[in-house]
């Protein structure tokens, strides 16, 4: 979040509202249901939806992903990526939270997805048939499995971070947010995917039963920065059960 709009949002958080007193966290999404209801944070960013009777959330935008290539990556130049043609790469995985199972897909045959691949980049690219019943729960995963695509190899790392440093170093290729495009450019090529629906959500979390009274602020703040930007949104706001 903070390579993204964090940093300008809050800054005009405090234009409208000079009196407030922010303090930011750096936890994981899963962690801030937990720092929601101990009182440890009152409002949380994240890029999972919860499914926690005691916690509300609204979905802010959709970030459309990128690939991260190494600079000396065949495919590094090419301005529109498509996932069938990373397949055969070594996909970097990064994510500390993983998607609820209920909102998980199977994975189909590639034939299914697309009819316009052909049947041999199909063989080498879908890994299971459609008969697979194991749900999907990491991210980069689920996406390519949307296309019936399951990747050649795969890293685990603890962090976004490490997996672009493992990019930077030619070790494999990573989707990130495209508000990460800004990080070691020197060694990494960010092209953009034709996949519309490969986005990663940006929701904002907050306690099902107190909403903290400076939210409205925050959240005007965040669609002021969006509309200077030509962000798409859908406006919204939270609940007050108290």
């Amino acid at each position: 979040m903070l390579y993204g709009l964090l940093p300008e949002i809050i800054a005009t958080l405090k234009q409208f509202s000079p009196d407030i007193d922010v303090n930011l966290k750096d936890i994981s999404s899963y962690q801030q249901i937990d720092a929601l209801k101990s009182g440890e944070i009152d409002i949380g960013f994240g890029r999972f939806a919860h499914q926690d009777p005691w916690i509300q959330q609204i979905l802010l935008r959709h970030e459309r992903y990128v690939v991260a290539l190494p600079k000396s990556h065949p495919l590094a130049n090419v301005r529109k990526q498509r996932l069938i043609d990373l397949a055969n790469n070594r996909l970097i995985l990064y994510h500390q939270t993983h998607l609820p199972v209920s909102s998980t897909v199977t994975i189909e045959t590639a034939t299914q997805a697309n009819d316009k691949l052909s049947t041999s980049r199909v063989n080498r690219a879908a890994t299971h048939e459609a008969a697979s019943s194991e749900p999907i729960t990491e991210p980069l995963l689920h996406l390519f499995a949307q296309y019936g695509i399951s990747p050649f190899m795969t890293t685990t790392v603890s962090d976004l971070q490490v997996a672009l440093g493992l990019v930077a170093a030619g070790e494999g290729i990573t989707l990130v947010p495209a508000s990460l495009q800004t990080v070691r450019t020197e060694q990494i090529s960010y092209q953009r995917l034709v996949h519309e629906n490969v986005t990663s959500p940006i929701y904002l979390h907050t306690l099902e039963d107190f909403v903290h009274p400076k939210i409205p602020d925050l959240l005007t703040a965040i669609y002021h920065v969006y509309e200077q930007r030509g962000i798409t949104y859908r406006q919204q706001n939270f609940v007050s059960q108290a």
